[in-house]
């Protein structure tokens, strides 16, 4: 794997989208429960360094933009986030896995964690169908992905200097030194 990127930019429909209050904890309803969410791809920004020769070399404790896009299908659930500042999402996804060796049907998903401010709010579009939607993209300071096993995969806290990805701790020599 590069260190380069990490390739979890991932389109999902049919999402369900949680508020986060100030503690991290989701709203009790849900935002928006067929939610169309891009995930951030997570990239490292490179330095050009002369080891035998010219090479571009990854700083794996710092971090390009982390970015967030939600469209939710409705203009009330996007008139609900009007609070400034930094915001919380929860995003939740389950899909049935079948086994192809045995037939056994299951469900699968993630949960994504995301805090962040609003850098950018489509107004209302409105399809030739009659379908409404708004798009909201959330610059991120942390990000935290889980799978349904509840294992994290990717955990990010910028305020914090976390950059944990697949149980590997980037920063943890960094964080020594200070």
């Amino acid at each position: 794997m590069s260190l380069r990127e990490i390739n979890r930019y991932l389109t999902v429909a049919g999402c369900s989208v949680y508020e986060l209050d100030d503690k991290g904890i989701p709203e009790t309803f849900p935002l928006s429960i067929d939610s169309e969410v891009t995930l951030p791809t997570i990239s490292f920004p490179t330095s050009d360094a002369q080891l035998m020769g010219p090479m571009s070399v990854p700083i794996q404790t710092a971090l390009e933009n982390l970015e967030m896009t939600i469209s939710l299908p409705d203009s009330a659930a996007a008139s609900k986030c009007r609070k400034k500042g930094v915001v919380g999402f929860m995003v939740r996804h389950a899909v049935s896995i079948t086994n192809r060796e045995t037939g056994e049907v299951f469900l699968g998903g993630f949960t994504a964690k995301a805090r962040g401010m609003i850098s950018a709010k489509d107004g209302l579009t409105i399809s030739p169908n009659g379908e409404s939607s708004t798009n909201l993209t959330v610059q991120l300071i942390s990000y935290q992905f889980q799978t349904d096993d509840s294992s994290t995969v990717i955990n990010i806290d910028r305020p914090s200097g976390i950059l944990e990805i697949n149980g590997e701790d980037y920063r943890k020599d960094l964080r020594e030194l200070l």
